[in-house]
């Protein structure tokens, strides 16, 4: 959690629902060789997930549930978080959520903007750049926030931020130590962020002493406030 004046958290006040999967490392790793792509290497992974919505069916002279779709269809995909809210332009979004990874290079690459180096020759450096954040007083608290990395960061290559953002999934090295609470360690004293909905036993509608709960039913994923029926999936490379 952040702190200090300038601090401030998206989800402060939400819950989250979160689905955990457990399954082999071997399982998702697969025998790919990914030595010679973005990946580098055999153990990392690219992960992206994608949300889809059934096709709406009307057939002439019946009156169907507008909830019953055909095959999903893909309206939306993400990886890294924020990736389209920064970079892209409206008019590519509803193509880009309907694309997969591999077309990124082709499809919006063009929208990431060259990364600031070292050496420019026009003298647009990362001091330079650094020095006039410093000097308007963007640099400090309160109105202001230290520089991530600091004038003495090093790059030498404009291509950094597409290296980096190209493709739009999230890399896991398989191979890298565990983060986390691990099997056997302590539990914290939070609440589970998924509950279940509760209802009351017929048995024991009404008043009196013999009231009880029982655990009711977790709400179907296509029940929404959109009204249209929802899958979300998670996809590797």
């Amino acid at each position: 959690m952040p702190t200090g004046p300038a601090a401030s958290t998206a989800s402060g006040g939400f819950n989250a629902s979160v689905l955990v999967v457990e399954v082999p490392i071997a399982l998702i790793q697969g025998r790919a060789n990914r030595a010679g792509t973005y990946l580098a290497n055999d153990t990392t992974i690219g992960v992206w997930g994608t949300t889809g919505r059934g096709k709406m069916r009307k057939h002439p002279g019946r009156d169907d549930d507008d909830n019953d779709g055909g095959r999903f269809t893909q309206v939306q995909r993400m990886g890294h978080q924020l990736f389209k809210t920064v970079f892209l332009p409206t008019a590519v979004k509803d193509a880009f959520n309907a694309s997969t990874p591999t077309d990124d290079a082709r499809r919006v690459a063009q929208f990431i903007p060259d990364a600031l180096t070292s050496n420019d020759p026009n003298g647009n450096t990362i001091a330079a750049r650094a020095a006039l954040l410093t000097a308007l007083g963007f640099t400090t608290l309160p109105d202001g926030a230290p520089l991530l990395l600091g004038d003495t960061f090093t790059n030498t290559d404009k291509e950094l931020l597409r290296h980096v953002l190209i493709p739009d999934v999230l890399r896991f090295n398989l191979a890298a130590p565990a983060k986390g609470r691990r099997r056997g360690e302590q539990r914290t004293a939070e609440r589970p962020a998924v509950r279940r909905r509760r209802r009351r036993h017929p048995a024991a509608a009404g008043a009196g002493a013999g009231r009880r709960e029982v655990p009711g039913r977790l709400r179907p994923a296509r029940q929404q406030s959109t009204g249209y029926p929802a899958r979300a999936g998670l996809r590797l490379s």
